[in-house]
């Protein structure tokens, strides 16, 4: 599915030789967190302080268009809830003005953007005079379509859940991605890491969401992520710590005792992820693992 929302009038190149590729705020998992569900299903948390409970359900990434999986906890648990947290929307447009690709692109790149043009039946002319940035979104939905991923699957299961409450208040953890810039040697690594969910093939995503589906999260953080492009050029480390903000100011409302909020796995179970995040914040988290409640 096509998610491209317009929000930049250029992707700029002029950045120093020296600028540095930004890191992954959930490169590093706690192993600690990754031990499956009790319940088979997807993975949700509980997360409880001074009276006030939140649910979250760990969202997958990008999963094939025919993955089944239960949807009923969050019906019931939405139910019961007087706010409801949705997952965030990235914003994914590109520049696509002519671009000599070929002068940036070290040899091991050209060779392996070739073979993967190759193999997503896509002509030369597809990957040609565009900035590499580009490239990659290009290569992503290539890769999806010829696949039949979808990187929305869990997000809208949740959000349409969502849309069926019509009197429980909605909260938009909003719009992320880049805000500025995006050198070449961030456009390359995003570049290099489509490539490396092309090269992992569609039974990788297909695994990884039939381990997410039956709440295996060991099995569902092995899902490439590559395809999530924009991810590369804007980690997200504000999206973490907002998410927990969200949280705090919705257990803070009068009248409120019972928070659902939708978050990605790798969000949830990263070093200074948002697990860890609520634990410092004074929550008491009861893990998947734990977690028994069949509402």
């Amino acid at each position: 599915m096509r998610r491209l929302l317009a929000f930049l009038a250029a992707v700029l190149l002029a950045a120093p030789a020296a600028a540095q590729v930004p890191a992954d705020p959930e490169a590093t998992v706690v192993e600690g967190l990754t031990a499956a569900a009790f319940l088979k299903g997807p993975p949700w948390w509980k997360a409880e302080k001074n009276g006030r409970t939140v649910y979250i359900l760990g969202l997958p990434t990008t999963v094939p268009q025919d993955l089944s999986w239960d949807q009923k906890l969050i019906g019931w648990r939405m139910d019961r809830a007087q706010r409801i947290i949705l997952p965030a929307a990235y914003k994914t447009d590109i520049d696509e003005k002519r671009f000599n690709l070929d002068a940036v692109l070290p040899p091991d790149l050209k060779r392996r953007l070739e073979a993967a043009r190759v193999a997503l039946g896509q002509p030369q002319t597809r990957y040609a005079r565009v900035n590499p940035l580009t490239v990659a979104a290009r290569l992503s939905e290539d890769l999806r379509a010829k696949a039949d991923l979808d990187w929305d699957a869990g997000y809208r299961g949740y959000n349409s859940q969502a849309a069926r409450h019509i009197f429980t208040r909605k909260v938009d953890t909003g719009l992320h991605g880049p805000v500025g810039p995006v050198n070449i040697e961030t456009q390359l690594a995003c570049l290099s890491t489509v490539l490396d969910a092309v090269e992992a093939g569609p039974e990788a995503y297909r695994k990884a969401a039939n381990a997410w589906a039956v709440g295996e999260i060991s099995g569902a953080l092995t899902g490439p992520r590559g395809d999530r492009w924009w991810r590369c050029a804007a980690p997200n480390a504000e999206i973490l710590n907002r998410y927990v903000s969200e949280i705090e100011a919705a257990v803070a409302q009068p009248g409120v005792e019972v928070v659902v909020a939708g978050i990605p796995v790798h969000s949830m179970v990263a070093k200074g992820g948002v697990v860890q995040q609520l634990q410092a914040a004074g929550y008491q988290i009861t893990e998947p693992s734990g977690l028994t409640e069949t509402r």
